[in-house]
């Protein structure tokens, strides 16, 4: 008897083979779209990366371009052709003036394929003042009938600004600012009545007291904008006093012929204007008078047609009642009184438009002076039927004795420049490379290498240099008094912006003596 045999089908035979290719090629197909995925995902983690470490570049250059601002520099930093370095990316910041004191910083930062752009716009000089209007650091008081509103002396005279809707008040009806570090009070008339010797007390605009402080408003008093606090407590600015050479003291006692004082920067430990006599301060000009008097009938001009008029009082202001201010061109931004002292009268009667600045000092506005400007005093007091207009042309002018730093007013992403760097998907550093360019490093990248300059050393002498940069040794300076930037020495035509020093010549290395 034979065996059985069974005999496969010809129609099933390599199936298991064709099973098993199928499988190995969707788990190969698989394995291929994780491994893609996994690498589209590793290039977006590093495009991120890359992009987050370009945006810390292009911070980096605003950061450094703010700094260059505050020295009197563009604020320009490398180019697009030859760029500063900063670690393992490069950046450049271009710097754009505007006619109204604001600079417009872009940054632009490369690093491996991340590009950022950032822009950031800057006021280069802020008058710490000026955000405070009329401030009183312990407290702010306007008394009965007393008025306070604003102009922009930009735009021409407080007069062409007045609103003539607003009854029983002569005023603009807006941008008065009233502040303090404790509280605001508005005492009200007695009357109620309208009119200008009548009127109830007004702010025409905000009135802010301290994050603790309250507004207290009188009968019949107002105010016609915010009354929310402060949000932290105001920082008055340090007066640094000019050593200017002193020439002693000084009383003028004759009506017939003014006293004369401009051009030449004096220091009098004590200034007196007798009655009946006058003195005129011609701009440019900075006076420091320890103790400065104007007797009953005596008068002060201030003259800033051709540059600015500051005051310095350290120790003692005494402007008695019956005395005079007047001004010649009734520019605000161009005149300043700054005082340390700790007693400061202001009875004066006239206009004055300016500065008035006394953060040890009790101060009082009378009625009898018309004042335009900016005033700030430990204690300040608006007397009845007293007229203050805050000048908001004041924020980009500082007077010479106040610290100032430029003001952050806006930041955003920009968009790139067309720039070949930029277009290019390369690493920042291969491309340039490529190129046969060398990044500057960061420090080294300011446009501006050349420096005129006069300061302060701390032996009390005056010195001046003119020269790179980097050639100077700036531990020598205990204070710079004026300085110039260009991007080559022959940029310094001559020594303008220096006439007030003297027109010493410059020295070559180690500075010399001016005076």
């Amino acid at each position: 008897m034979k065996p059985y045999r069974k005999t496969p089908r010809l129609g099933r035979r390599g199936s298991a083979l064709i099973a098993s290719l199928i499988s190995v090629m969707v788990v190969a197909t698989m394995g291929a779209a994780i491994l893609q995925l996994n690498g589209s995902l590793s290039g977006r983690q590093e495009l991120g990366i890359d992009t987050k470490r370009a945006l810390y570049l292009a911070e980096a250059g605003l950061s450094e371009a703010y700094i260059a601002v505050a020295q009197g520099k563009s604020g320009a930093v490398g180019t697009p052709e030859v760029p500063a370095r900063f670690g393992d990316g490069v950046y450049w910041v271009t710097a754009e003036d505007f006619a109204d004191g604001r600079v417009q910083l872009r940054s632009t930062g490369l690093c491996g394929r991340g590009r950022i752009a950032i822009d950031m716009i800057l006021l280069r000089e802020l008058n710490p003042l000026a955000a405070l209007g009329a401030f009183g650091g312990a407290d702010m008081v306007l008394e009965a009938g007393s008025v306070v509103d604003g102009y922009d002396s930009r735009l021409g005279p407080y007069e062409e600004q007045l609103d003539p809707s607003i009854e029983g008040y002569e005023t603009t009806g807006q941008g008065g600012q009233v502040t303090s570090n404790g509280d605001v009070s508005l005492e009200g008339s007695n009357t109620g009545m309208l009119g200008p010797e009548s009127a109830n007390t007004r702010v025409f605009g905000d009135a802010s007291p301290g994050p603790l402080g309250a507004v207290n408003l009188g009968a019949g008093t107002e105010v016609t904008g915010t009354t929310l606090p402060l949000p932290s407590l105001a920082q008055v600015a340090e007066i640094e006093v000019p050593e200017h050479a002193s020439v002693g003291s000084y009383t003028h006692n004759d009506p017939g012929a003014p006293l004369m004082l401009g051009k030449r920067d004096r220091h009098y430990e004590s200034l007196t204007i007798g009655a009946r006599s006058k003195a005129i301060l011609v701009g440019p000009v900075s006076i420091v008078a320890d103790t400065f008097v104007l007797e009953s009938g005596a008068e002060l001009e201030f003259d800033s047609t051709q540059g600015p008029v500051t005051i310095f009082v350290p120790a003692f202001l005494n402007f008695r009642p019956g005395s005079i201010l007047s001004s010649v061109d009734r520019d605000p931004r161009r005149v300043a009184i700054l005082t340390q002292a700790t007693e400061a009268v202001l009875a004066s009667e006239g206009e004055f438009f300016g500065m008035l600045y006394a953060p040890n000092a009790a101060l009082e506005l009378p009625a009898g002076l018309r004042t335009y400007g900016l005033s700030a005093a430990e204690r300040l007091t608006l007397a009845s039927q007293a007229h203050f207009s805050i000048d908001r042309g004041t924020l980009d002018s500082v007077p010479p004795g106040l610290r100032s730093l430029p003001a952050f007013l806006s930041w955003r992403l920009a968009e790139l420049p067309d720039e070949p760097l930029v277009r290019s998907r390369l690493e920042p550093l291969a491309w340039l490379s490529a190129q046969g360019t060398t990044p500057t490093p960061s420090p080294d990248a300011h446009l501006e290498k050349y420096v005129r300059i006069v300061y302060r050393g701390f032996d009390g002498e005056a010195y001046a240099y003119s020269g790179l940069d980097s050639a100077f040794d700036w531990t020598l300076v205990k204070r710079p008094m004026k300085a110039l930037w260009a991007e080559r020495e022959e940029d310094f035509a001559d020594w303008q912006g220096f006439e007030d020093y003297d027109g010493a010549d410059t020295a070559a290395a180690e500075g010399a003596s001016m005076f």
